[in-house]
């Protein structure tokens, strides 16, 4: 279990304190997207009890990233089946980690959030689902110690609230007791469009996949989305794997067959340096063939996995036709 939220700021103040500590760090460029907007799961400073009000009647899984009150860092808080949990998140130079858990480290809190959306936060089992909220700046914080740069409270924000059953596009769903990690399929904020994918992938990815004498690496099996994965690697032997193009993201993934009969998956992130890396590994790698091998001969997981690509490809057919030949619509 973790730990709750330690270092506790003293005095009244803390509030002007935490403000302190956001602005003069600059952290407010690591809560926007690439496009400058806040993060949906971003809700400022709020304490302990507001977030666990805004998680009532929530789905299991659903979530709110905060600055904290007590401790100069930010609080990942999300709802469980009877009470919701509060886990610190510290940033270790230009690293952050969840205070308990010392699997990984990670670039960016989007990173982290992608981490705990595939892998249990909490011993229990819990993965994170729905991002809780859209806030949007409407006016400056009246209180003296905070200028523009933030952050915000939730009197500066105007929420827009969905009902717990309620999904994005406004469609009734069902709101299950218990998540497992094993049989959700987590939803995606900002979900990019298939075009938007391949349109990444041409610009981005192609030529780094392609070998020297042509064609592209045998590890390489194209747009396949998580469940088509699961299939195809459901009867291989332990470290089978192949790498595939996100269904749902502007990013790569590596499946593969782990152990006790479990396939496992690994986010690829492409730096702006075009390196890839494992999220949640600080090792970077100036190719996707170079993390591979590395990977071969070195655990990918806390659990030993190794990669070993024997036989991964028998009785199923890799088609490229929609990476490479698919007409897409113009950017509007």
């Amino acid at each position: 279990m973790f730990p709750r939220e330690s270092t506790e700021i003293n005095g009244s103040n803390l509030g002007c304190e935490s403000k302190v500590w956001f602005r003069d760090t600059k952290q407010l460029n690591n809560v926007k997207t690439s496009e400058g907007h806040l993060e949906v799961w971003f809700h400022g400073l709020i304490s302990r009890t507001a977030a666990e009000e805004i998680l009532k009647g929530r789905c299991v899984g659903s979530f709110l990233v905060r600055v904290s009150q007590s401790r100069f860092g930010y609080s990942l808080s999300f709802k469980g089946t009877s009470r919701c949990y509060h886990i610190a998140i510290d940033q270790k130079g230009s690293l952050y980690v969840a205070v308990g858990d010392d699997r990984a480290s990670f670039r960016s809190l989007r990173d982290l959030i992608i981490f705990y959306k595939r892998h249990p936060v909490v011993a229990d089992g819990y993965v994170l689902t729905d991002a809780v909220g859209q806030w949007t700046p409407t006016s400056r914080p009246s209180t003296s110690c905070t200028d523009s740069t933030g952050p915000y409270t939730s009197q500066d924000y105007n929420y827009t609230s969905r009902s717990p059953t309620e999904s994005r596009n406004g469609n009734k769903r069902d709101c299950p007791d218990t998540v497992s990690s094993e049989k959700m399929e987590e939803p995606i904020e900002n979900k990019p469009s298939r075009s938007d994918i391949i349109r990444w992938f041409r610009r981005t990815q192609m030529s780094p996949l392609m070998k020297k004498q042509g064609g592209f690496y045998s590890w390489f099996y194209g747009l396949v989305s998580k469940s088509k994965a699961e299939l195809m690697l459901k009867d291989k032997d332990p470290g089978c794997f192949f790498v595939r193009v996100c269904e749902d993201q502007l990013m790569l993934c590596l499946s593969m067959k782990g152990g006790q009969k479990k396939v496992k998956h690994f986010d690829i992130d492409y730096l702006p340096n075009k390196k890839y890396q494992v999220i949640g590994e600080i090792r970077e790698f100036k190719s996707m063939n170079n993390l591979i091998q590395y990977y071969k001969m070195y655990p990918i997981s806390a659990f030993g996995d190794r990669l070993k690509e024997v036989g991964c490809r028998e009785g199923h057919v890799i088609d490229f036709t929609d990476l490479l030949d698919e007409v897409l619509q113009p950017d509007s």
